[in-house]
């Protein structure tokens, strides 16, 4: 008799199991409140830089508000929060935040690639890596709190290579950004900027 009560309390046991797995496939993921500090700005946020090589100025803007939506396919319930921005300037022209794996993701449309992938904890994953952190760095004479510095590198079939190194500060944004080729060596600090969260 102690044998069926064994066996029906292993099944309720998998049950639940099953249940409170299936539960937490469909709880919406959302992007965490830190990864928002460093990624996400408002209408009316701007960025001035200065190249270190000429001197000369360029800037950027958030040009629309940030859009959050939920993605997923017909296989994955929409579940997981992202947010994507639109840039005015030549530096950077657009960015998504995913919450999964907490990365931030530059777009430069007049490259037509993706050029730079970024998560809040060192590491590498492919071709980017998270090189290190900073309680506080100078920039043009400014310090910045918690920073981070991470790389993407590219390498095309036609044997050029492609590296940008950024390095991202909390509440700010990108306050020092380097892109390298086989034939250039650029680096944007910034001088000035108003960050809108």
């Amino acid at each position: 008799m102690k044998q069926p009560n064994l066996f029906f309390g292993l099944y309720l046991i998998f049950l639940l199991l099953l249940f409170a797995g299936c539960r937490k496939k469909n709880e919406p993921t959302y992007i965490s409140e830190k990864l928002k500090s460093f990624a996400v700005f408002q209408v009316g946020s701007y960025w001035i830089y200065k190249n270190e090589k000429t001197g000369n100025l360029d800037s950027i803007f958030i040009s629309e508000v940030p859009h959050f939506f939920f993605n997923g396919n017909e296989n994955i319930p929409p579940f997981v929060q992202e947010c994507s921005m639109r840039y005015g300037g030549t530096i950077i022209s657009g960015s998504v935040v995913y919450p999964e794996n907490e990365e931030l993701v530059f777009q430069n449309d007049h490259s037509g690639s993706c050029i730079q992938f970024y998560t809040p904890t060192p590491g590498s994953n492919g071709s980017f890596s998270n090189i290190s952190t900073f309680d506080s760095l100078e920039i043009n004479n400014k310090y910045y709190h918690e920073v981070i510095n991470t790389k993407n590198r590219f390498q095309f079939s036609n044997g050029d290579t492609l590296i940008y190194t950024f390095f991202i500060a909390k509440s700010v944004g990108i306050i020092k950004l380097n892109k390298k080729t086989n034939d250039s060596d650029t680096t944007w600090s910034l001088l000035r900027n108003r960050s809108v969260q």
